[in-house]
Protein backbone atom coordinates (compact mmCIF):
# COMPACT_ATOMS: atom_id res chain seq x y z
CA UNK A 1 0.00 0.00 0.00
CA UNK A 2 1.35 3.37 -0.96
CA UNK A 3 0.16 6.80 -0.02
CA UNK A 4 0.84 10.29 -1.37
CA UNK A 5 3.68 12.18 0.31
CA UNK A 6 3.20 15.58 -1.27
CA UNK A 7 2.57 17.33 2.08
CA UNK A 8 5.65 15.75 3.66
CA UNK A 9 7.72 16.49 0.58
CA UNK A 10 6.63 20.14 0.65
CA UNK A 11 7.49 20.50 4.34
CA UNK A 12 10.91 18.90 3.88
CA UNK A 13 11.60 21.22 0.94
CA UNK A 14 10.68 24.27 3.07
CA UNK A 15 12.93 23.07 5.89
CA UNK A 16 15.79 22.48 3.48
CA UNK A 17 15.36 25.97 2.05
CA UNK A 18 15.25 27.54 5.53
CA UNK A 19 18.34 25.57 6.60
CA UNK A 20 20.25 26.92 3.61
CA UNK A 21 19.17 30.50 4.37
CA UNK A 22 20.24 30.02 8.00
CA UNK A 23 23.57 28.54 6.89
CA UNK A 24 24.36 31.49 4.64
CA UNK A 25 23.35 34.02 7.33
CA UNK A 26 25.34 32.33 10.09
CA UNK A 27 28.39 31.90 7.88
CA UNK A 28 28.36 35.62 7.12
CA UNK A 29 27.81 36.48 10.80
CA UNK A 30 30.77 34.29 11.76
CA UNK A 31 33.00 35.99 9.18
CA UNK A 32 31.95 39.44 10.40
CA UNK A 33 32.43 38.45 14.05
CA UNK A 34 35.94 37.14 13.34
CA UNK A 35 36.88 40.29 11.43
CA UNK A 36 35.55 42.58 14.16
CA UNK A 37 36.80 40.65 17.20
CA UNK A 38 40.03 38.91 16.17
CA UNK A 39 42.32 41.49 17.78
CA UNK A 40 40.18 41.68 20.91
CA UNK A 41 40.58 37.95 21.57
CA UNK A 42 44.13 37.62 20.27
CA UNK A 43 43.15 35.71 17.15
CA UNK A 44 45.88 35.70 14.51
CA UNK A 45 43.95 33.49 12.07
CA UNK A 46 40.37 32.24 12.36
CA UNK A 47 38.93 29.19 10.65
CA UNK A 48 35.29 28.37 10.01
CA UNK A 49 34.64 24.73 9.12
CA UNK A 50 32.03 22.00 9.19
CA UNK A 51 28.51 21.88 7.84
CA UNK A 52 28.10 25.66 7.85
CA UNK A 53 30.67 25.85 5.03
CA UNK A 54 28.98 23.26 2.79
CA UNK A 55 25.70 23.86 0.97
CA UNK A 56 22.87 21.44 1.85
CA UNK A 57 24.71 19.98 4.90
CA UNK A 58 23.58 22.48 7.54
CA UNK A 59 20.45 21.58 9.54
CA UNK A 60 18.49 23.10 12.41
CA UNK A 61 20.61 20.95 14.77
CA UNK A 62 23.95 22.08 13.34
CA UNK A 63 26.36 24.43 15.02
CA UNK A 64 29.05 26.80 13.80
CA UNK A 65 32.56 25.37 14.12
CA UNK A 66 35.37 27.87 14.68
CA UNK A 67 39.06 27.36 15.31
CA UNK A 68 41.61 30.04 16.04
CA UNK A 69 45.33 30.45 15.87
CA UNK A 70 46.36 32.96 18.52
CA UNK A 71 49.21 35.41 18.72
CA UNK A 72 52.50 33.92 19.85
CA UNK A 73 53.15 36.76 22.29
CA UNK A 74 52.68 35.17 25.72
CA UNK A 75 51.36 38.34 27.32
CA UNK A 76 48.62 38.73 24.73
CA UNK A 77 47.70 35.01 24.83
CA UNK A 78 47.56 34.97 28.64
CA UNK A 79 45.24 37.97 28.65
CA UNK A 80 42.83 36.36 26.21
CA UNK A 81 42.63 33.05 28.10
CA UNK A 82 40.68 34.69 30.89
CA UNK A 83 38.17 36.23 28.47
CA UNK A 84 34.92 34.33 28.13
CA UNK A 85 33.78 34.56 24.52
CA UNK A 86 31.40 31.59 24.50
CA UNK A 87 28.42 33.87 23.84
CA UNK A 88 30.16 35.98 21.22
CA UNK A 89 28.29 34.36 18.32
CA UNK A 90 24.55 33.92 18.41
CA UNK A 91 23.57 30.34 19.17
CA UNK A 92 21.50 28.80 16.41
CA UNK A 93 18.61 26.71 17.66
Amino acid sequence: MTFPTSLLDARLAREKQQNELDRIRLLEEAKVWLAQNAARYGVKTGYIFGSVTTPARFTARSDVDLAAETFKDRTRTAATKSTNCSNALPHHS
